[in-house]
């Protein structure tokens, strides 16, 4: 009898984790953030086992909320500041989609299609570097060609799919790494980078 409630305790977990699995369609975005912060050239990429979404709403609410205190003020000039555009009403569609969005955390496996290594690590093998004196020389010396490693969000499509939005984390090092936000456009079925901001750096 034991046996048996293991055995379902195990199909129980199985299936929960998979549901959780992110979209297909969205290692294509991850790819071109990590080619862009590589110079279309990485050595080895570590990435974050999980998508990250709880602390990255609350700096977006501040942070959009400082140049977009309603929807009728859109076009405050903070917005050229940081984007270098005029604003285009389909993005800010896409910056509430993501406000909105409910908390969630998908797992991220190896479906990055590139001829490098991917490393996906958890948050506990992260953890395990930093509770070293050495902190990121330990990363770097089980990580030794990486550029730190990143942490994204899932992704926010328009209605259309033609266009994607994200918030990602890349962390070098103690005095380097930041969060950004970036704007991405599908043309003729590939993604690329429209606009990308920083929104904060250490």
């Amino acid at each position: 009898m034991l046996k048996i409630q293991i055995f379902l305790i195990c199909i129980f977990i199985t299936l929960c984790t998979c549901g959780q699995d992110v979209p297909s369609d969205d290692y294509n975005i991850y790819k071109t953030i990590l080619l862009n912060e590589h110079n279309g050239k990485p050595k080895q990429v570590v990435v974050l086992n999980r998508t990250d979404k709880d602390s990255m709403v609350s700096r977006l609410y501040w942070w959009m909320r400082s140049f977009m205190p309603s929807d009728d003020e859109i076009k405050d000039s903070l917005w050229e500041q940081s984007f270098k555009t005029q604003f285009d009403s389909t993005d800010f569609v896409l910056y509430k989609k993501y406000e909105q969005m409910k908390a969630k955390s998908y797992l991220l496996k190896n479906y990055f299609e590139w001829p490098k290594k991917v490393y996906i690590v958890s948050d506990s093998l992260i953890m395990s570097f930093f509770r070293t004196p050495e902190r990121f020389k330990t990363f770097y010396k089980r990580f030794p060609k990486a550029n730190g490693y990143f942490t994204f969000s899932d992704v926010v499509y328009s209605d259309n799919r033609k266009s994607a939005l994200l918030y990602y984390v890349q962390s070098i090092n103690e005095r380097k790494g930041g969060g950004k936000l970036s704007i991405l456009r599908n043309k003729n079925g590939i993604w690329e980078i429209e606009h990308k901001v920083d929104l904060w750096t250490y």
